[in-house]
Parts: structure tokens; C-alpha cells; sequence
């Protein structure tokens, strides 16, 4: 029989270290004329880093579906490192691999996954939009979501109805597709706002963890005295947490947070009425899970899936708990998974 195999490739790659399962280093592709039998499909899932919970259940989804369908998945723990990524491309060839589902904050692996594509071998693309020819492509709206959350800013601004200019800064990270939309999403709410905003980005010069946004908004925030910010807008869950990290060590509770993700963190500053984190915008890693690896398998039958959208939600101080519990169940029917 014909052994196939797909691999997933998430987002931020390092060194390629095995967490709790392993990979068949003897796996050859054989003759395409053989027949497929899907218990033989197998799939490797790529997680970038475990200390977000997007990915632990985008991961947990993924295996709990691969195991319905009885397709064997083997995961591999990646940490934050966007040159691995055209490495796993490239092992994925080698290795035999039917299909690569892939993730790429920067866009640097195009020229692998170009390469794999000349191989003829089906590519799957999720979380971040990536160029190439790809048999689907499953994210949530980044533009939207940037939107979503400038939208609720431009509500809270109106309602509070203040006379002079609101000064706004966007914590980003413009190597990242995905934080580019979000910004213009974030822009584009707040235009209706006109002369009455100034905008203004900044991003760390390394790693967008929490930890290097915090060390840039803490001399920031010294520079940025009292009275000449109004709003921290953050696209991303390290920019969220870093700064929500320098706001509260810096006492300036004056400052708004509105961010993107629902990690821990944020998620527990917004059940805290007194914090200055208002609002953020959560995806939806599970039918992300669930469908990479539906579309994997419906491409190593040749099936093109087109672009799959996936919804994100909305948090603030007044809904968080109830979009919470809609969310729980999801969890902890995945905690087998984890």
C-alpha cells in the first residue's frame, strides 16, 4: 500500500525538536499508481509554540479530527523561529510527504513552498494569508478583525464624547502578513473618526514576544508622559500582553488597551473592571484544527477547498463571560487531545 502523508507546518518554526510523538525518518512515496488506504494516511503537525493557547487547541482540534478520520498525526513542537519554516517545506519533500499544510508569519518559506508546489505536491496554507498555489488557505479575517476591534474603539470614543484630538498608537509587527491587515482593518475603523485621531505605530526591533514589547513600551512610556496617549491599539497576543504588562507597571491606567487574541492574560484583564484593557478580538482555532486537516485529506485526493474564512469573536468587559462558557465546552472535550 501506498503510505500517505501530510504535514502541517504552524506559523513561528525553530529547531524542529519532537514533543510527545515522533517522526517515520524511513518513510519513502511510492508509484502514485498504487491505491490510497486512508488508514495509512498519516500526518505531522508542525505547533509553533506551545505558551498560546491558539495553537494548543488549534493542535488538540487537529489531532481529535485526524483520529475521527482515522488518519494517524504525529506532533512536532516548534518554538519561535520564522526561518525553520522553509527547512520543514523542504523535509516535507524529501521525507515524501503527500500534502504540506504550512504557516509562515513572514513570508519567508515562499521559496520552498513555491518548490514543493513545482513537485507537484498539494499545499495547505492556515493562519496567516501566504503566496502560492495552495489547495486551500483557512484564516480567520485579519482585516476584519482589525476592524472589529476599531469599530467597538470608535463606539466607547463617541460615547465618551471627548472635545479634543484622541491620540492612538499601534503596537504591531509589519514583517507579519497577518498584522499588516490587521492594522488596516484598525484604520480603516477609525477613519471615520477624521481629523479628530492621530495615529501613530511602533514594534520592537526583535521578536514580538510579550517580553521585547514590554522593554520597548517601558522607555515608551517614559518618553510618552501622561495626557499625550489616549489608546494602545495591539494586533497581536504578545503585543497585547506586553503592553498591557508596561501600562500596569508604569501606573498608567489612563491609557486604553485594545488588543487581538484571547490568551490568559487578556482574557483575565478583561474580567477585572478596573484594568485598562477593553477589548479584544479571539479566532477560532478549533474549526481552524478541523478543517486543515479536512482539507489536507480532501487534497491528497486532488480536491481544492478554495479559501476558507473563519469567524473571530469579539471580547469586552460587559460579554466576556458569557463568551466564555460558549467556548469551555469546546476546551474541554479537547483536553484528550492536548
Amino acid at each position: 500500500m501506498k503510505r500517505l502523508a501530510v504535514l502541517i507546518l504552524s506559523g513561528i518554526m525553530a529547531a524542529g525538536a519532537l514533543t510527545g510523538c515522533t517522526m517515520n525518518s524511513s518513510l519513502v512515496k511510492t508509484e502514485t499508481t498504487q491505491v490510497k488506504d486512508d488508514s495509512e494516511k498519516k500526518i505531522a503537525f508542525i505547533i509553533p509554540t506551545n505558551n498560546f493557547d491558539y495553537f494548543v487547541y488549534i493542535g488538540a482540534m487537529a489531532r481529535k479530527t485526524a483520529e475521527e478520520n482515522k488518519v494517524q498525526i504525529d506532533c512536532w513542537d516548534a518554538a519561535f523561529d520564522f526561518t525553520k519554516v522553509a527547512d520543514f517545506v523542504d523535509l516535507a519533500a524529501v521525507q515524501g510527504y503527500d500534502a504540506i499544510v504550512v504557516a509562515n508569519g513572514d513570508n519567508s518559506a515562499e521559496p520552498a513552498i513555491k518548490e514543493a508546489a513545482a513537485k507537484g505536491i498539494p499545499l495547505i496554507n492556515y493562519d496567516s494569508a501566504l503566496a502560492g498555489d495552495f489547495y486551500a488557505q483557512i484564516m480567520s479575517s485579519n482585516k476584519q478583525m482589525g476592524k472589529m476591534i476599531g469599530d467597538y474603539a470608535v463606539q466607547l470614543i463617541t460615547e465618551a464624547d471627548k472635545a479634543e484630538t484622541v491620540r492612538v498608537i499601534i503596537s504591531g509587527m509589519p514583517s507579519s502578513p497577518s498584522d499588516v491587515d490587521r492594522e488596516a482593518g484598525i484604520r480603516e475603523a477609525l477613519s471615520v473618526l477624521g481629523d479628530k485621531v492621530e495615529i501613530e505605530t511602533v514594534f520592537p526591533s526583535g521578536t514580538n514576544n510579550s517580553e521585547n514589547v514590554q522593554s520597548l513600551w517601558d522607555d515608551l512610556l517614559i518618553s510618552k508622559t501622561a495626557g499625550t496617549v489616549d489608546y494602545i491599539f495591539c494586533t497581536n497576543s504578545g503585543s497585547s500582553l506586553g503592553v498591557l504588562s508596561s501600562v500596569l507597571s508604569a501606573g498608567r491606567n489612563e491609557i486604553g488597551i485594545f488588543g487581538i487574541d484571547d490568551e490568559d492574560g487578556q482574557i483575565s484583564a478583561l474580567q477585572d473592571p478596573s484594568n485598562p484593557y477593553l477589548a479584544t478580538v479571539g479566532q477560532d482555532p478549533f474549526s481552524i484544527g478541523k478543517k486543515s486537516v479536512e482539507c489536507a485529506i480532501k487534497a491528497m485526493n486532488g480536491e481544492r477547498s478554495g479559501l476558507i474564512t473563519v469567524d473571530a469573536s469579539l471580547y469586552t468587559k460587559e460579554n466576556v463571560s458569557e463568551v466564555l462558557k460558549e467556548k469551555q465546552a469546546l476546551k474541554e472535550e479537547l483536553n484528550a487531545y492536548k
